[in-house]
Formats: C-alpha cells, structure tokens, sequence
C-alpha cells in the first residue's frame, strides 16, 4: 500500500494525535515516515504564533532561533514515537511562508506517496481570513491526504 507517509506536524495537540495514527499507518503497511515542520519567515503575525512572554518583540535572530529549537522539539517526538513503533524516520524543518505549499513540495522532495495531518478545526470568520492548511493541501496535493481531527 504506502511506503513513505510524510507527517507535517506543529506545537498542537492535534498533530501529535495525528502523528500516533500516521505511524500506526506505517507500521502496518511497512511503510516509512518523514515528520516536517514549516517554520513561517519572520513576520509580525510569525512572532505572534511564537507567543513570546517577554516585554519586547522578538527580533528576526530570536524569532529564528526560538522557531527552530520549538521545530526541533516536536520532531524529537515524532522520532521518540517512530522508533517506539520500529518504524524507519527521518525528520526536516522548512521555511516558508505558505505552509501548504512547503508540505505538498516536501511530498515530491521526498518522495511520499501519502499525506497524514490534523486540521486545526477552525471556523467561520477565523477559517475565512486565515484560512486552512489541510484544506489547502487537500487541493493541491498528487497524492492522498488523510486529515484528522
């Protein structure tokens, strides 16, 4: 069936329940896993999903490093969860300012033939405005996408 499933994965709770199932899929299948997580170039809105506790706006150096070693982190739990389950893992931070664009180019960088990701569940006006990542991988993806909830 799959034999490399990527896992876009970011700081929520969600994607780590997604992360479960994707190497549950793996694991079934014999499959392999890539865990990828987009960090956003540095922007007013970037430094606001950093949600930093200090006084001053973080500037683009901090932004960068803060946004890497959080990226770092969650992929370690990809890896931790992976190597649990046997299942073979590599891992990949990208920058990019349009998420969904980074993970369908990541499917064709690395060779995937599957997608599995959480949606953030928002809606009405949010949804609008902001939009939706899986729904826009959904679109634009070559291979098939399993989002959960």
């Amino acid at each position: 069936m799959y034999k490399h499933i990527l896992i876009p994965v970011d700081l929520s709770t969600a994607s780590l329940a997604a992360t479960r199932t994707a190497i549950a899929m793996a694991k079934s299948t014999r499959a392999k896993v890539t865990a990828v997580h987009v960090i956003a170039p540095f922007s007013p809105h970037a430094v606001g999903e950093i949600r930093s506790r200090g006084p001053a706006p973080l500037t683009a150096t901090e932004y960068e490093r803060v946004a890497q070693r959080r990226g770092e982190a969650v992929l370690e739990k990809v890896v931790a969860e992976a190597k649990a389950a046997r299942v073979p893992c590599t891992v990949a931070i990208m920058y990019h300012e349009k998420p969904a664009e980074a993970i369908v180019d990541a499917t064709r960088k690395y060779r995937c033939d599957a997608v599995v990701m959480a949606t953030s569940g928002r809606k009405g006006i949010e949804r609008f405005f902001v939009g939706s990542v899986a729904s826009e991988v959904l679109r634009r993806s070559r291979v098939p996408v399993v989002v959960l909830r």
